[in-house]
C-alpha cells in the first residue's frame, strides 16, 4: 500500500551543505582585493613590512592602530552645522584595530616626513606670533604674515594626514579596505 502523499509526521530532511567559505576568508582575518588589502578588527599581519615587504624582526617597528571610516555624506552636513557633522561622524563611524610592521627604511621615511610636518606647524606659529607683533606696524606685513601662516599650517595638517602608512578606503559588512600597502606586500598576501 504505497501513497504518495507526504508524512506530515515524518522528521524534515536534511539540508543541503552550504558552500564552503573561501580559504582566505575562514583561515585569516585579511586578503587581498585587488590593490587594496581587506581586513577585519583585531587583524594582526605577518612580521613583515607593509611598504617593502621585507622580513622584520621585535626589535623593528610593530604598531596597532586603530581604523576609522566614516561614510562620505557625513562631510556634507559640514555645510549644515560642524558640530552636527561631528556628532553624526561620531556615531555612525566604523572602527578597526590593525597591527601591522615598517622597516627600518619605511619608518624613517615617514619620520622625515613627520618632522616636516612639525616644522611646517612651528613656523606657521612663528606666522602667527610676527604677525600680531607687527600688527601696529601698518605696513601690510600683518595680512601677508597671516595668509602664510594659513598655508603652512593647511600644508602641515594636509602632510600629516598623507604621512599615515594605511588608510581606510571603504568598509562594507565588517571588512576594512585599506590602502597603503605595497603590491609585494599584497603579492605576498594569498587571496
Amino acid at each position: 500500500m504505497a501513497t504518495s502523499e507526504p508524512n506530515p509526521y515524518a522528521a524534515p530532511l536534511a539540508p543541503a551543505v552550504p558552500p564552503p567559505v573561501p580559504h582566505a576568508v575562514s583561515q585569516v582575518p585579511y586578503f587581498r582585493d585587488g590593490k587594496l588589502l581587506v581586513v577585519r578588527d583585531g587583524t594582526a599581519l605577518p612580521m613583515v613590512c607593509i611598504r617593502t615587504n621585507q622580513p622584520v624582526t621585535e626589535r623593528d617597528w610593530r604598531k596597532t592602530k586603530t581604523l576609522i571610516w566614516t561614510p562620505p555624506w557625513v562631510y556634507a552636513l559640514i555645510l549644515v552645522n560642524l558640530l552636527i557633522a561631528a556628532i553624526v561622524a561620531t556615531i555612525i563611524q566604523k572602527k578597526a584595530k590593525v597591527t601591522y610592521s615598517l622597516g627600518r627604511e619605511a619608518r624613517a621615511s615617514i619620520n622625515r616626513k613627520v618632522g616636516i610636518c612639525l616644522l611646517m606647524l612651528f613656523a606657521a606659529i612663528g606666522a602667527i606670533v610676527g604677525a600680531f607683533t607687527l600688527s601696529n606696524s601698518g605696513d601690510g606685513s600683518f595680512g601677508a604674515l597671516i595668509i602664510t601662516a594659513f598655508v603652512l599650517l593647511i600644508g602641515s595638517v594636509v602632510m600629516m594626514i598623507l604621512t599615515n602608512p594605511i588608510k581606510v578606503s571603504g568598509y562594507r559588512d565588517g571588512w576594512f579596505q585599506v590602502k597603503g600597502c605595497s603590491p609585494e606586500f599584497l603579492d605576498s598576501i594569498h587571496s
